[in-house]
């Protein structure tokens, strides 16, 4: 609305009275957007209060206000469709941090929003800028609204990040502190034979063998609400998408008194005496439950489904495979052991340039299963297919969370081409008669966004073994 009694008012162009409830209106076209700028100083005051805005509009609240305001915007006869059409609509959230800067001197918290809260006090491990850019990140939303896509039953579980990319040069922590049960770390990661520091956050749990060779210790838990570990790996043990909602920095000053005191009441953690091993190639391994090979689940949460594959460990030296897709990047480890012909048969796919822009074919879920996602058709259609079939190679690995399995025709066997299924649950029912043939390592949170008007974009064979793969096909004859 414009004031008309200031002397400098101006009616903009396009703008048009707004009838008896005063101001004046226009209405957007086709793809323009109304942006507008405010102080929020003006709203809050002082903001020194409050650490973290998240900022979202939404239709219901709008309504609910603008019939407060013009109580007579009510009795139009068009206010009860406009409601209903907008109000369910929402913008994208908006983040914004005024938070002091990071000096090694003060105390930090960290809040992570899954199952629960779980609240972290950080302990700088001497690795310069390390602390700067975990906080930067978390500032900036990098572990909001991100599944744990890592979990080693006993060991720890994971967020790995996709949006972060600003690893830290590797150095040995000078004053980390001891690894055990609830301390938090960030893995290692390696471009060539340099050693970083990645964005993959960690947190162990009551034998964290692998996380403490090969994660820097950052912090530890100071206080669980809702028993947000327990929780988190239940479902994870259970096969269970489970992400963090939300994830919050706190100098000590801002944080709960509650939080600082839970953690005043903690013993001093102990120094980390061993180093760690900067080794190329045996980073923190990605691994999805029931897909690690060294502990049951149920030793340490009863499942209903024992979700590890059966036929044992992946070799180190399988294939991989980056996908990318319209959501993001997956890496997949292929079972050559397993299914050679039809792990030839999606490399020589891959790397002929066959799955670029190729299209996600459809997501199928309900209310007991989360499904799979079905991509990889060249026309968009789930009878699209290269020209060719492929044998099925049906063995003992299980369609778990996680696991690439080969689309074909239901009731015919041997028919499968290049479209391909992602299980975002375990899917007993196609164990029998389809042919599992990889594994996600990283990108789980991406499948789960895709859907039916996705495409992938390429494909690039990260790693393969010293031989040629050339894979047996049956041509399609026209009946």
């Amino acid at each position: 609305q414009f004031n008309t009694n200031s002397p400098q008012f101006e009616l903009p162009d396009a703008w048009v009275p707004n009838g008896p409830d005063g101001g004046w209106k226009r209405m957007l076209g086709p793809g323009e957007t109304l942006r507008e700028q405010f102080d929020l100083g003006e709203y809050f005051g002082t903001l020194a209060d409050w650490p973290i805005l998240r900022i979202i509009w939404r239709g219901n609240v709008l309504f609910q206000r603008l019939s407060t305001a013009f109580p007579t915007l009510v009795e139009d006869r068009e206010w009860a469709n406009r409601e209903n059409r907008w109000r369910f609509y929402l913008s994208e959230e908006a983040q914004v941090s005024i938070l002091p800067p990071y000096r090694s001197s003060d105390r930090w918290f960290v809040c992570l929003y899954a199952q629960g809260k779980t609240w972290i006090e950080l302990h700088d491990p001497g690795v310069p800028n390390l602390m700067q850019e975990f906080l930067g990140d978390i500032r900036s939303a990098v572990y909001t609204d991100q599944l744990f896509s890592q979990f080693v039953a006993g060991d720890h579980f994971a967020i790995a990040p996709r949006d972060a990319d600003n690893p830290i040069g590797f150095v040995q922590p000078q004053k980390a502190i001891a690894w055990r049960e609830g301390v938090v770390g960030l893995a290692l990661t390696w471009e060539g034979r340099t050693p970083y520091v990645g964005s993959a956050l960690a947190i162990a749990l009551d034998n964290p063998q692998e996380l403490m060779r090969r994660a820097v210790p950052i912090g530890r838990v100071v206080l669980e609400e809702g028993n947000s570990i327990e929780r988190i790996e239940k479902n994870l043990a259970e096969s269970r998408l489970t992400k963090v909602s939300l994830a919050l920095a706190y100098p000590a000053s801002l944080a709960p008194p509650g939080v600082v005191a839970a953690a005043d009441a903690l013993p001093p953690p102990g120094l980390l005496a061993r180093k760690l091993d900067p080794t190329p190639g045996k980073e923190m391994r990605p691994s999805l439950q029931g897909m690690d090979d060294r502990r049951s689940v149920s030793e340490k949460v009863p499942s209903k489904v024992d979700r590890r594959a059966e036929a044992g460990p992946v070799a180190k030296d399988s294939p991989r495979v980056e996908i990318e897709t319209t959501a993001g990047k997956i890496i997949v480890q292929l079972y050559e052991d397993d299914a050679p012909n039809t792990v030839a048969n999606f490399i020589a796919l891959a790397e002929s340039g066959f799955y670029a822009d190729t299209h996600v074919v459809r997501k199928v879920a309900n209310e007991n299963s989360r499904g799979f996602v079905q991509l990889g058709s060249p026309d968009g259609t789930d009878a699209g297919h290269p020209g060719f079939t492929i044998a099925d190679e049906v063995h003992g690995r299980r369609h778990l969370t996680g696991v690439l399995s080969m689309a074909r025709r239901h009731t015919v066997p041997d028919s499968a081409g290049c479209q391909f299924l992602i299980c975002l649950d375990g899917l007993p029912y196609l164990d029998a008669s389809y042919t599992t043939f990889g594994q996600i390592l990283t990108g789980l949170e991406v499948v789960d966004k895709l859907a039916k008007g996705d495409k992938i974009i390429g494909m690039k064979v990260l790693m393969k073994r010293p031989h040629e793969y050339t894979p047996v096909r049956t041509p399609i004859t026209a009946n």
